[in-house]
């Protein structure tokens, strides 16, 4: 094997490309060295355990799906930002069909901890973005929450579905909009 001289990034790349071509449960450092074409310690310089390198997938992964929610406008209503995060990750598990649905199964605890660790930090960042949206859309009355049914418990609610919606590759999440239109009281324009 030719040793070269190669990136952090190179190496994610390939590590990438082995979740795309065969899941996460396959990356190993072996493995990742052949796609990278470079040896077996080059990997290791980078990342001193496979929890490591699961784990900087597993990120990478995440930040390559949920680009384009980074660049949603602040003035995103509501309805319309749940939409867009349905369809963000459905596009992402496009590109990693069996990534969503299997990452966080796939491996030994401490690769476990790790990836889920990962997947929480960016799953917690799109449910603030949900809640800032919920708390600042004018079409939304104050009144609505209470002590019982709090702005956070709703998006928990929300959000837990839209996850179970994802796992189960549903088509679209309009059965959910419904829901929260009538719970809302959001009247369509």
């Amino acid at each position: 094997m030719n040793i070269i001289i190669t990136s952090k990034e190179q190496i994610l790349d390939a590590s990438r490309q082995l979740a795309v071509e065969e899941g996460l449960e396959k990356i190993n450092m072996r493995a990742v060295a052949c796609k990278s074409g470079i040896a077996v310690g080059s990997v290791y310089n980078y990342f001193p355990a496979k929890s490591d390198l699961i784990s900087a997938t597993v990120q990478s992964v995440w930040s390559e799906i949920m680009k384009p929610l980074h660049r949603v406008q602040e003035d995103l209503d509501f309805i319309a930002l749940i939409r867009f995060f349905y369809e963000t990750v459905q596009n992402g598990s496009t590109r990693y069909p069996t990534f969503f649905t299997h990452h966080s199964m796939s491996f030994s605890d401490l690769e476990k901890s790790a990836g889920r660790e990962t997947m929480n930090q960016f799953l917690k960042h799109v449910k603030s973005k949900l809640l800032q949206s919920l708390k600042c859309d004018q079409g939304i009355s104050e009144n609505i929450f209470s002590e019982q049914f709090s702005e956070e418990m709703f998006i928990d609610f929300i959000f837990s579905n839209l996850l179970t919606m994802l796992v189960n590759k549903e088509e679209n999440c309009d059965y959910l909009i419904e829901i929260i239109k009538r719970t809302l009281n959001i009247k369509d324009d």
